[in-house]
């Protein structure tokens, strides 16, 4: 999976130059959980990141909110870049941190502001990367997606309605027992127990 947009698009060409801006800002958020060092820390619970919404004035040629530290610390190849950028800016962010770095089951809340258009992504980081099975839930179609993640980059992405029952049972069953994943995503999971 190399791109999601069109090289030569106004979409890939407004994403790079924001990933290359030194004027381009992280999002502004509220935090409520422990900390350590004044940092999110949680290592036996979960904290709450909850972002402001990006200035109009401050969104791309494209049209697009951006969420740069999740463009450039989430993810590691175009693919997976291309791809959030699309779905907007993180509003809430569920995790475990370890020294201010998710950690373990994280659940991203994305979405643009003013539209009915939330994307809600369950998965586990590992050393503050996206890596392993993924849901990707979009409310607004009601579509359920699998992810692969390896190291921050999308190695596969598909939707539930292309896998078999047996497929879609063996990995809703490895997600049950990662209760922490399990816990965050299992309402969203209703249409497939």
């Amino acid at each position: 999976m190399k791109n999601f947009f069109n090289p030569n698009s106004i979409e890939s060409k407004s994403l790079q130059k924001i990933l290359k801006s030194k004027k381009s800002k992280f999002l502004k958020y509220r935090y409520e959980g422990e900390t350590k060092n004044k940092i999110p820390h949680t290592p036996e619970s979960f904290g709450t990141k909850f972002f402001e919404e990006q200035d109009r004035n401050d969104y791309t040629e494209a049209g697009f909110p951006y969420d740069l530290e999740m463009l450039q610390n989430y993810f590691t190849n175009t693919y997976a870049q291309e791809s959030f950028y699309f779905m907007g800016q993180r509003y809430v962010e569920e995790a475990r941190y370890i020294n201010g770095v998710p950690e373990g089951a994280v659940k991203l809340t994305i979405g643009i502001e003013g539209l009915d258009y939330n994307h809600y992504l369950y998965c586990n980081f590992k050393n503050g990367l996206p890596n392993g099975s993924a849901m990707l839930y979009e409310s607004y179609k009601l579509s359920h997606d699998l992810y692969e993640f390896e190291n921050g980059s999308i190695v596969n992405a598909t939707s539930f309605d292309n896998l078999t029952d047996l497929e879609l049972n063996k990995i809703t069953d490895n997600w049950k027992k990662n209760k922490n994943l399990y816990n965050l995503m299992k309402e969203d999971l209703e249409l497939y127990e």
